[in-house]
């Protein structure tokens, strides 16, 4: 098996400053192994909508030698005015620190006294909207937006290099001093069930740990690249395939071209259930027609077959 391996910029950023972007424009918003709008997968979503009308997107992480800024663009329609926005207030889980921190020291969220304002406590809600009222697993962090016009702005949101990607929750507080949350969406705009938050600053990595972002390998016997796709904590998450270079498939032999299916059923080998393919390397079977990876991670398991039905 031949790996092809890239280092997760965030492994790697004294020496390169890597910016995670968004997809471009045209296609679903997603950011490799942090966020996607996609209406199924893994990865949480990086777009929340509220109910008047607001919707906030991850755009970019952007790292530094000493920090991380997510950066949200923020967008209104109707009599959403995203320059009539007075705060948004963000919740934050455990167990990213609440104290404000010194950037150098790569903890935390980081008051900035420009895009973060203010960090409450655990269990303390705010005064006057009262969001993070008897939530004790998290936090809430003041955030203004910048550059606000009518319909657009953006929010960043500084944190040390410790805090890795996780859920937040958005609350949008207007100039009349209504809140509004602003819950998790596909890329058509359909709300998640069950509600949720969308990716951001919400947990605790190790910056000095390399983890890879995606890795190539070829598998089936040689037929197929696999494309693994990893989240920040190394996990693998996602798998998609092409052919190898040379590979033609031949109908005659029932051969097809490469491609990755969700398994949701049980994969069958030697007649027995798979019950743990936990791992980068997967399991080929068959005469190497098939490679799969999971159960259960990724969750659903992904197949890479040269043949149908896959597996």
């Amino acid at each position: 098996m031949r790996i092809a391996r890239n280092l997760n910029p965030f492994a790697v950023v004294l020496a390169t400053g890597s910016m995670l972007v968004a997809t471009a424009a045209g296609a679903l918003p997603s950011i490799t192994g942090v966020c996607s709008d996609a209406p199924v997968g893994t990865l949480p979503s990086c777009t929340c909508k509220s109910p008047s009308g607001y919707t906030i997107s991850l755009s970019t992480e952007t790292p530094t030698s000493t920090q991380v800024t997510y950066t949200y663009s923020v967008s209104g329609s109707g009599n959403a005015k995203v320059n009539a926005i007075r705060d948004v207030q963000v919740i934050v889980p455990r167990p990213v620190a609440t104290s404000n921190q010194n950037p150098a020291a790569g903890n935390g969220v980081i008051q900035d006294g420009t895009n973060v304002t203010g960090i409450n406590t655990y269990c303390q809600p705010d005064p006057n909207s009262g969001n993070n009222k008897g939530n004790c697993g998290g936090f809430l962090v003041h955030v203004a937006v910048q550059g606000a016009s009518n319909q657009s702005g953006t929010l960043n949101i500084p944190v040390g290099r410790n805090v890795a990607d996780g859920m937040v929750t958005f609350n949008i507080i207007g100039g009349n001093g209504n809140t509004e949350l602003c819950s998790a969406v596909d890329g058509t705009g359909t709300l998640r069930i069950p509600q949720s938050g969308i990716a951001g600053p919400g947990d605790i990595g190790d910056p000095f740990q390399p983890k890879f972002a995606t890795q190539d390998s070829t598998v089936a016997d040689g037929k197929c690249i696999a494309h693994l796709i990893f989240d920040k904590k190394g996990t693998l998450i996602d798998v998609t395939a092409d052919n190898a270079p040379g590979y033609v498939p031949n109908p005659a032999l029932g051969e097809t071209a490469c491609t990755a299916v969700s398994v949701t059923g049980d994969i069958i080998v030697n007649g027995a259930p798979l019950k743990n393919n936990t791992g980068a390397h997967g399991i080929t079977f068959g005469t190497g027609t098939s490679t799969c990876y999971g159960p259960s991670i990724p969750s659903p398991a992904k197949c890479v077959c040269t043949k149908t039905p896959c597996p």
